[in-house]
């Protein structure tokens, strides 16, 4: 998924970090949701990450 498509599913986001050749796209969510983040590669492509089940 690239920088494009997140941002036709997502919006635009209300903040960007940078960091070394990753950056982040970070969307404030409204009260009682958590923050979304999604992090992109140095090529702009989505990098996935696990999350644990309970």
């Amino acid at each position: 998924m690239t920088r494009a498509d997140v941002e036709n599913a997502l919006g635009k986001p209300d903040r960007v970090a940078q960091t070394d050749s990753r950056t982040r796209y970070i969307y404030h969510a409204r009260p009682g949701k958590a923050q979304r983040s999604v992090t992109f590669d140095e090529f702009g492509c989505v990098k996935g990450s696990a999350k644990k089940k309970r």
